[in-house]
């Protein structure tokens, strides 16, 4: 969902930029992405913006907004972590509202 939240984009380009910007630990196939867009229309949170010549291109809905940005938070937090461990920090400091 990275990379449609700012722009629409056919299913090739996806799996394209994805395998560019995951350099050589994630190689995405054709058929790994097809079902991953099926499950993100499924559950509402990417939508067909437009086809062009039988090509569907694909853009993130509010509902996937908020889950990126949720996932994104998670994310940040687990990395805080990992931070906070790596420098023998005290986990405790974290704030309760996680």
């Amino acid at each position: 969902m990275a990379l449609i939240a700012t722009d629409e984009m056919h299913a090739y380009l996806i799996k394209d930029r994805t395998n560019q910007q995951a350099g050589s630990g994630i190689h995405v196939t054709s058929a790994t992405l097809h079902h991953a867009l099926k499950r993100l229309l499924r559950d509402h949170c990417i939508e067909i913006a437009f086809q062009q010549n039988n090509v569907n291109h694909y853009t993130i809905t509010g509902n996937g907004r908020r889950i990126f940005e949720h996932e994104l938070k998670r994310l940040e937090r687990i990395v805080t972590l990992g931070r906070l461990a790596k420098n023998g920090g005290a986990i405790a400091t974290i704030p309760a509202e996680w």
